[in-house]
Parts: structure tokens; C-alpha cells; sequence
């Protein structure tokens, strides 16, 4: 049902080993696209200011958004844009007039390829979808000699009575292309159809640092729309400084941030609460996010701010959520409606409550895979509708969902196994740092030897033997000591949805520490 709660009961069956949350049908008696429920939206209260670009200094009312979306969504109509295979690219920062080209495509029916600003053209190749050498280019910040810019569809003529487009079956047409975080190997295209999954009540304003090119960005922008929230736009990448400054001049009651701006933000020397006082719901994305920076940021944050840690891909656009952090911060909570998951071992049997596995979901929705890439398609999900998320984790006896790793990253030494996110968690409770990264460095005896890169924090200081020593003062257990040493970085790698990229970052210590001679390791 549009704007349901999320439920928070999640009910195991122990015969089919699966748990599920709660099963909620549509009220609609049509079958709207997202464009037409914003449409409907911004036809009221038409004088309120709906969104605030904190860059640009710019401010725009409903009425005036709409008429923008209308006029951008005339011209891709009269220019041909019909059909679901006919798709317009986005490659832009969070300008003002973004949200205008990209309700238009929804009030048009025209699916958007979402791409990053700063992408690398190899990661291009495998996301974008339309043909670059055919495609019209329009410019939606600044101008550029002989280029058609947004201001130029803007001055168009409004055409009267206008009503965007409708189609049979309307919440299963494509409605984005979006690309994968490429957390293990090169960015995919996923396919978004006009779903309700939309996670923000009404009555907020809405601050986040994302632009539409990852799901999340586009989920931000849809329920600015279909909730009538006022959206704060910043054309900036996310530092801690621009937020608290943000959140502190509009009065922000609602922000969605990736994992390491948690981390980031709580580690910020100049954090303070009355800049964060106005907060009433904090949504965290990307990878689980650890328990101490969380535990910091509850101290700056007001007594009534609901923390939640999400847990979703790109591919499913579902997440199951923790309503409470405070109470426990490890878990990712309890399942979201109409969802369900099992949790699968090595050889595909299914496992009951605390046993680790390979978290399957399954969405009851329709998803129409990778696009144009059906091997890719056929590997994420399976005949029967369940997504092999690759994530590896288990539900407690309490229905709670914990994620404790990727199924690529668990690592055995000494014959015991142990995953990476263990070890991090020691090492960023030292005080010192900021973020840190740990792998495997492979040994003849014993296997997969603990190493780490940490990265400071600004001003600090901090030797890598110093980090060993930590970690060994802080777990028992040899085989998940940093057996193959640490070294002190300036920067982490991570995919723009904030997950580590470990494998570059493990071939960074390897050279580092081979030609600067370094190898601090202790005695096997």
C-alpha cells in the first residue's frame, strides 16, 4: 500500500525455513506509474517551496516544478520518446533543475540510465545503455557552446490541460536503469520498475547528498515527490562540515547517508547537537554500518531521532530494517513488508535461525533483470524469483536479520573462519582513526593472514605496529590478529555506495609494503 508503514513483525516457517514480513496489498483500484502519483502531488498546495538547492541558492514551489516537469516532459514526447526501450541518460550532479528532467521522463513513461559524475569510461561501458554517438546531449548545469541546455527546454511553451501517461499495468513498467555499486567487479545495469517500495513519511525535510544515479539517490527524489517533502539539494560530494552546516540552516528532520559518512560524521571534531537537533529520522545505506561510530553518533543526535540501518541491493530496491539502533546496533532488523528470506550453506540446503548462510531474497515483485544482460540476469536470481544476494548472514531467534560478510570475503586461518568486518570493528574504536579496511594475505601454512590498511584522521598520528598491538590486545584468538601486519593510507578505495573495494586496496598494500620494505607481522 502506498505510504504503509513498514511493518516490523517478521514470522518464520520452520518446515519451508523461511521468514517473511508482513503480506500488504495495494488499496489502488488503478494501476498508476510513479510519474502520475507526483504529478498528482505537485498539483497541490501549488505555492509551497518543494525543493532548495543549498549550491546554487536557488528555491522552487510546486507549481513551478511541475510546470518545469511538464515542459521537459512535452519535449522528450514530440521528440519520439514513446516506447520503454526509448531512454534518456543522466550524468549530473544534484543541480536544481534535475528533478525537473527526471519527473518529466516519469510523467513521459521514459525509463532514465542513471549514471555517476566521475565514473571512469570503463565503468561506463557496462551501465550505459543508450547509443552515445545517436543521442542528443542537453546540459543540465552551465552552458556549453552549440549544446541545448535545460534552460533552453524551460522556455518552452506549457501546454494546457496537460496529463502524463498512463499505461496498462502501469507499477511493472520500467522506470530506471540503475547501475550496481560494483562492490564485486564492474558496475551492472539494473532494470527499476514503477514500484511502491518508498520508505519516508510525510511532513519532513529531506537532505541528501546523493544525486539520482544509484537507487537510493532516485528513491530520495520519488518520495520528494510523492510525499510533498522539501527537498534540500547539494551539488557537493558528502563531508561532514557541508552537512552539519545544512541540517543546522533548513532544519533537516530527515537525511539518508552511506555507512562511511556515519563513520565520518561521528569522528568530525566539530560535531555538535544543536546542529543536529532538528533530526528525526537518520537512514543508513551500503554496508552494515559498525556499531562504535554509530554509538559516538548517538551522542549528538536528539533523544527522538529514529536511526535506521538498511539492508537492500540495488537489484531488489527492498530493505530490512532495524527501527531501533540504539537498542541493538548490529542488526539490520526485521524484515520489510511482502518480503522474505532464507539463509542457504555451501551446498544449497536451507538453514534455521543463527546458523550462517547466503542470504536469498525474494520481493513478490517483478524485476526485469540486468538489461541486456542475461547470463548476468540468470546468475543474481534464480527460476523460482529468489535473489542470491552473495551477502552472508543468519536471523536470531528473535526474527532479527544480522549480516556478517560477502560470501567472497570470508577467509579461513589456521582452519578457523572469520570475515573481515570483524576485525575492522576493533581497529576503528582506536581513536585515532578514521576508516579502515582489512583482507586476507595468503600463507602456505596457515592460509588467509589477517592484514589491514588504516587511513587517520586528520592531525593524528599512529604507528601500524600500533594497530597490530591493538587488535591483539582485543581478541583472544590468534587466526583473527593481523598476522600479515597494517599500514597507515591517506585514502580508502570504496564504490560510490560506500563498500570497501578490497581487492585494490589489498594489491595497494602489497605493492606499499614490498617497495617501502615494510612488513610488520607478528610470530605465527
Amino acid at each position: 500500500m502506498l505510504g504503509e508503514a513498514i511493518s516490523r513483525r517478521t514470522s518464520y516457517d520452520p518446515q519451508l525455513k523461511t521468514w517473511a514480513g508482513r503480506s500488504v496489498k495495494s488499496a489502488s483500484e488503478d494501476d498508476p506509474t510513479i510519474g502520475q502519483i507526483i504529478f498528482k502531488q505537485l498539483q497541490k498546495e501549488p505555492k509551497r517551496i518543494c525543493q532548495i538547492s543549498h549550491s546554487e541558492k536557488t528555491q522552487l514551489t510546486r507549481a513551478q516544478m511541475l510546470d518545469n516537469s511538464i515542459r521537459c516532459a512535452t519535449y522528450l514526447r514530440d521528440a519520439g520518446f514513446k516506447e520503454e526501450t526509448d531512454i534518456v541518460g543522466i550524468l549530473a550532479s544534484n543541480s536544481t533543475h534535475l528533478a525537473a528532467l527526471a519527473y518529466g521522463c516519469m510523467f513521459n513513461g521514459t525509463p532514465v540510465n542513471q549514471l555517476c559524475p566521475g565514473i571512469d569510461r570503463l565503468d561506463t561501458s557496462q551501465i550505459l545503455v543508450a547509443d552515445e554517438l545517436d543521442s542528443e546531449i542537453i546540459t543540465l548545469y552551465g552552458q556549453v557552446a552549440g549544446v541545448k541546455s535545460i534552460l533552453d527546454l524551460l522556455e518552452l511553451p506549457l501546454e494546457e490541460h496537460y496529463q502524463p501517461a498512463s499505461f496498462e499495468r502501469g507499477s511493472e513498467r520500467l522506470l530506471a536503469i540503475c547501475s550496481t555499486s560494483g562492490s564485486t567487479g564492474f558496475p551492472k545495469a539494473s532494470t527499476r520498475i514503477n514500484s511502491r517500495r518508498i520508505f519516508c513519511g510525510t511532513d519532513e525535510v529531506q537532505f541528501d547528498f546523493k544525486t539520482c544515479e544509484a537507487t537510493v539517490g532516485l528513491l530520495c527524489l520519488i518520495n520528494a515527490g510523492i510525499y510533498g517533502t522539501l527537498r534540500i539539494i547539494c551539488m557537493d560530494l558528502f563531508d561532514p562540515h557541508t552537512f552539519l552546516a545544512v541540517c543546522e540552516e533548513h532544519r533537516v528532520t530527515f537525511s539518508l547517508l552511506f555507512t562511511p559518512a556515519i563513520t565520518a560524521l561521528a569522528k568530525f571534531p566539530s560535531i555538535n547537537a544543536n546542529a543536529l537537533s532538528s533530526l528525526r529520522h537518520l537512514k543508513i545505506m551500503g554496508a552494515v554500518a559498525l556499531a562504535s561510530p554509530l554509538e559516538q553518533l548517538q551522542n549528538y543526535l536528539p533523544e527522538k531521532c529514529i536511526i535506521e540501518n538498511h539492508y537492500g541491493m540495488t537489484e531488489t530496491c527492498c530493505h530490512a530494517t532495524n527501527r531501533n539502533v540504539k537498542s541493538n546496533p548490529t542488526s539490520v532488523g526485521q524484515l520489510s513488508h511482502n518480503v522474505r528470506m532464507r539463509v542457504m550453506d555451501a551446498d544449497g540446503n536451507m538453514l534455521g535461525p543463527n546458523k550462517v548462510g547466503e542470504i536469498l531474497v525474494h520481493t513478490g515483485e517483478r524485476w526485469l533483470g540486468y538489461y541486456g544482460n542475461p547470463a548476468a540476469t540468470a546468475h543474481m536470481q534464480d527460476a523460482d524469483g529468489w535473489f542470491h544476494t552473495g551477502d552472508l548472514g543468519y536471523f536470531d531467534d528473535d526474527h532479527e536479520l544480522y549480516i556478517v560478510g560477502r560470501k567472497k570475503e570470508m577467509l579461513r586461518c589456521d582452519m578457523f573462519m572469520y570475515y573481515p568486518q570483524q576485525i575492522e570493528a576493533i581497529i576503528i574504536q582506536m581513536p585515532e582513526v578514521a576508516d579502515a579496511c582489512v583482507f586476507g594475505i595468503w600463507h602456505e601454512l596457515l592460509g588467509d593472514e589477517a592484514a589491514a590498511s588504516v587511513m587517520l584522521k586528520p592531525g593524528c598520528e599512529l604507528l601500524a605496529s600500533q594497530v597490530v598491538d591493538f587488535v591483539q590486545q582485543r581478541t583472544t584468538a590468534k587466526y583473527k590478529q593481523l598476522l600479515a601486519g597494517a599500514l597507515i593510507v591517506d585514502h580508502l578505495e570504496r564504490t560510490r555506495t560506500g563498500k570497501l573495494r578490497r581487492e585494490a586496496i589489498k594489491q595497494h598494500f602489497l605493492k606499499a609494503t614490498s617497495r617501502l620494505d615494510v612488513s610488520i607481522r607478528k610470530e605465527a
